[in-house]
């Protein structure tokens, strides 16, 4: 799984958000960039939004190249006509006048969830709920494969672990080995079939409300409409699955921050339940770096004045848990506080290369931790052996088991 001994250590630490944060704050004694080898960790605030909001000399596009199997999307394209085309079009498919896609979104999330919940807890009060694996991977697996695709079912096996592994390879980049690449290109195989029997199917119905239909609509190519269900599909269901899990974790180490979230959800306060969730994500983000590439010489100017000169083909590793931990952005960061602006937070990147689904993920984290709190009396670790506690394979979170009477 791992390329060297280095790469596992490293994967060991980030699955350990505690000790991550302690080492970030010694290496941030040196300032906020710092050089480790040849690359440089980007830590402050500050530094941070300034190196991700400049897309002409700091670049995402070369280090995804190999990552998005279904063709140029969003997240390997520096700005050009095709990335701003692209742009428009997924706005207009998303936002545009003749659906509500998040308001769908946030109906079929809070319905699903619901449903799954009461065929778990239907036997047993004490039933055993996975929060990832069952619950939110199910959900998010499901909004892809119905109102993205356009199928009126749930989405099968094979098609949740063909997006397990595109999400595998977008997450892991540089700790894949070229013996998985059968395994992703059969991922995307998969893929592709669903849309295939999609955009051969002539009947209508099916295309008035899903992501598919509107792309047809808009006579987009199918070229054009695989490539962008491709990157969505990816993504999404590994960014749903994580940041639920991560959240009700952290929610589960703070009974206060419990307490708080769950009174909201008992309102049917959904904002708040989101407001909550981004909290508690971030003491333990869903990336807690993301990487940047040099494109030419250049410098970034840190908050005290001080200019740090980055030379071309510098890769950078921009720090989005310090970043929400530094007391310039975040006061009192240990704390658990529920009034910070949503926009400051980090979880989704910022700049051009910002999660353009980030509203979409919002809405599917709200209603499936609004579910699952309405859904229980007292939320708790599960107190099986080997359960209770997040279960990684490889760079994917895979579990984390509750219970609830």
């Amino acid at each position: 799984m791992f390329d060297s001994f280095s790469s596992y250590i490293l994967d060991w630490i980030l699955k350990r958000p505690a000790i991550l944060r302690a080492f970030l704050n010694f290496s941030a004694r040196n300032g906020p960039v710092s050089q480790a080898g040849s690359a440089f960790v980007v830590l402050g605030h500050y530094e941070v939004l300034q190196v991700l909001s400049n897309q002409s000399e700091f670049t995402l596009a070369p280090m995804m190249q190999d990552r998005i199997l279904s063709g140029d999307f969003l997240l390997n394209m520096d700005e050009c006509a095709q990335y701003l085309n692209d742009k428009t079009t997924m706005r207009s498919t998303f936002y545009g006048p003749r659906y509500d896609l998040i308001t769908d979104i946030e109906q079929f999330a809070s319905k699903r969830s619901r449903l799954i919940l009461e065929q778990i807890t239907s036997h047993s009060k004490g039933a055993q709920i996975d929060v990832v694996g069952t619950l939110a991977e199910q959900v998010a697996a499901d909004v892809i494969h119905q109102l993205v695709i356009g199928y009126n079912t749930p989405a099968p096996e094979t098609f949740i672990t063909a997006l397990r592994w595109l999400a595998r390879l977008i997450i892991a980049g540089g700790y894949h080995t070229p013996k998985l690449q059968p395994q992703y290109a059969a991922a995307i195989a998969t893929i592709n079939h669903c849309l295939d029997e999609r955009l051969q199917n002539k009947e209508k119905e099916w295309r008035r409300r899903s992501v598919v239909g509107e792309m047809l609509h808009q006579n987009c190519s199918n070229i054009d409409i695989k490539r962008f269900v491709g990157g969505i599909a990816a993504a999404g269901v590994a960014t749903i699955a994580r940041s639920t899990g991560q959240a009700i974790n952290e929610l589960l180490h703070r009974p206060h921050a419990m307490q708080i979230t769950k009174a909201a959800a008992m309102e049917g306060d959904a904002p708040t339940v989101l407001q909550c969730s981004m909290e508690a994500l971030r003491f333990n983000p869903m990336l807690s770096f993301v990487p940047r590439y040099c494109e030419r010489d250049t410098f970034i100017q840190c908050r005290d004045g001080q200019r740090v000169a980055v030379r071309k083909g510098t890769e950078l590793m921009v720090s989005l848990m310090y970043a929400m931990f530094d007391k310039y952005a975040f006061p009192d960061p240990e704390r658990f506080m529920i009034n910070r602006p949503l926009h400051n937070y980090l979880h989704f990147g910022e700049g051009m290369h910002r999660c353009f689904g980030e509203s979409m993920a919002h809405a599917q984290i709200a209603q499936i931790v609004m579910a699952l709190l309405q859904h229980t009396t007292k939320l708790q670790r599960s107190t099986l052996p080997d359960r209770g506690f997040l279960e990684y394979e490889g760079p994917a979170l895979r579990h984390l088991w509750v219970t609830g009477s």
